[in-house]
């Protein structure tokens, strides 16, 4: 053997020493010459002239359970297809579970939506209650040809209704309201009457409007009203006519408004208005004598309360 393959030889045997002292997942490449190639596997090795690097890699054996024809390569293929099943077993019902969980989540969202939409018979109707006072600018009285000149004093009024909001500006609602004032004085040319009282009933159909968002301030809504309805019944008690009562049932009258409403809470809405209520000239029975009076029966009054949403 020359000198030049004896070098060569001793080259490759390096190159194999050093291969075997690297770890197996790595590879690396060894210079050589050109004319040489050198592939190691895990029984042999092969050199040739085709390739200038040297690769170092093991060839994949086969497992003794897949060796055909033997009793191990039976046991281990059922094994092996019962961890498979097992496998898709275990995939399948993850795969479910998740699912479920999916569906009992949408479930409860829904549940939840469901629970916090309103019932339909509630959706925008609402209640309220107010209070305050009411005056008679006018109020004369004619009796038996006899025209006096009334005053009043200031008078109170009681409201309730009960309505629905159609749109977030509109609504109508039914109301009632109850009003009263004291007689002070009723003056004649040769006489003068002090004492009695002037009381109504009254049931309206009214329909408001509320201006929109860019009319308010502070939180603070003004809207306007309309609205017509009976006044039930009007009474007119006169002390300085040995206590007779007049009255009358059933009487067309309407009446106009304006007011200031503020949110209070979730479903409370506190509100004040003015509201003039015009019924004219309304004729009144005695209930003892059978003579008729006639009162001016427009009044004017303020008052503030609560409106609660359903």
């Amino acid at each position: 053997m020359g000198r030049g393959a004896a070098t060569g030889k001793k080259r490759v045997q390096d190159s194999a020493q050093k291969l075997r002292r690297e770890p197996l997942e790595k590879r690396e490449f060894a210079e050589l010459r050109p004319w040489f190639h050198i592939r190691f596997t895990r029984h042999r090795l092969v050199c040739g002239r085709v390739r200038r690097f040297a690769t170092f890699r093991r060839r994949p054996t086969a497992e003794p359970s897949l060796i055909p024809g033997s009793r191990i390569a039976d046991t281990s293929s059922i094994m092996i297809a019962s961890v498979r099943f097992q496998k898709r077993v275990h995939r399948s019902a993850a795969s479910i579970a998740l699912v479920l969980l999916g569906l009992a989540g949408i479930a409860q969202v829904r549940a939840s939506d469901a629970a916090a939409v309103k019932p339909s018979w509630a959706e925008g109707w609402f209640a309220e209650f107010s209070a305050g006072v009411g005056i008679v600018p006018g109020g004369d009285i004619t009796l038996g040809g006899v025209r006096y000149e009334a005053k009043y004093n200031t008078g109170s009024i009681l409201q309730g209704a009960l309505g629905r909001a159609w749109t977030p500006q509109f609504s109508t609602k039914l109301e009632w309201f109850y009003r009263s004032n004291s007689v002070k004085s009723l003056v004649a040319e040769n006489a003068r009457i002090s004492g009695g009282d002037l009381a109504s009933t009254n049931a309206f159909v009214t329909a408001t409007y509320r201006l929109g968002p860019g009319f308010e301030v502070w939180g603070i809504a003004p809207y306007a009203g309309l609205g017509a309805g009976i006044l039930q019944e009007v009474d007119l008690d006169l002390e300085g006519f040995g206590g007779e009562e007049f009255s009358a049932r059933s009487r067309f009258a309407y009446q106009w408004l304006i007011g200031l409403e503020r949110a209070a809470g979730t479903k409370g809405r506190i509100f004040i208005e003015g509201r003039a209520v015009a019924a004219g000239s309304q004729d009144l029975t005695s209930s003892t004598r059978g003579r008729k009076l006639s009162v001016d029966y427009d009044t004017w009054g303020i008052i503030a309360g609560l409106r609660w949403l359903f």
